[in-house]
């Protein structure tokens, strides 16, 4: 993207940056991971159609690993924001689109349960392990559903963390969990290729 170093050295970013570390407590919004623990802590722009005139809803503080995630890292330590276009879906880009507008209202509800932020991050790392015709969480190789165990493993957090955050999103109506598996609501994040 032209300009885009150049805009990450402007007065303005860096304003916006710090206000971005301060409303998530200088915290990776994922893993929790802090800065005073020796968290290197990125802001991550979850668009970049507003750069110069952001919102706070297009950011997300990112540890460097969590940040991983979101973007091709190469062997020279350079980002890219489009990874490989895999071969499986026919050199087609995935995305995810998350629903602005039901995450607002969510957050503005007062029967919402926890940090609603927090669960769609968690959610859009998931992006890969998302069938497409029926939001169920699965092991993007095998093809199974996703367990408990496997979630463990993909957020490298504690039992209580995560229990705290498949409750919560059960609660805001984000996953249900069936004896089929986890499942992604449709109102909160869509799939799809580009």
């Amino acid at each position: 993207m032209p300009g885009y170093k150049k805009y990450l050295q402007s007065e303005h970013w860096k304003a916006f940056r710090l206000k971005a570390l301060e409303r998530a407590g200088y915290a990776c919004q994922l893993c929790n991971r802090k800065q005073e623990d020796g968290a290197t802590l990125h802001v991550h722009h979850r668009s970049y159609t507003r750069i110069g005139h952001e919102d706070e809803m297009d950011v997300v503080v990112l540890c460097s690993e969590c940040h991983k995630k979101f973007h091709d890292i190469n062997e020279d330590n350079k980002i890219t924001c489009m990874p490989s276009k895999p071969k499986t879906m026919g050199g087609k880009q995935p995305y995810l689109m998350v629903m602005i507008n039901e995450i607002e209202d969510a957050k503005k509800s007062e029967f919402t349960a926890g940090d609603i932020n927090e669960q769609i991050g968690y959610l859009c790392c998931l992006g890969k392990n998302i069938e497409w015709n029926t939001g169920k969480l699965i092991n993007a190789k095998t093809k199974q559903a996703l367990k408990y165990n496997d979630l463990m493993k993909m957020f490298t957090c504690s039992n209580k963390k995560l229990n705290r955050l498949i409750g919560q999103m059960k609660s805001n109506g984000i996953i249900t969990h069936t004896n089929n598996g986890y499942f992604v609501s449709r109102d909160f994040i869509k799939k799809g290729a580009k």
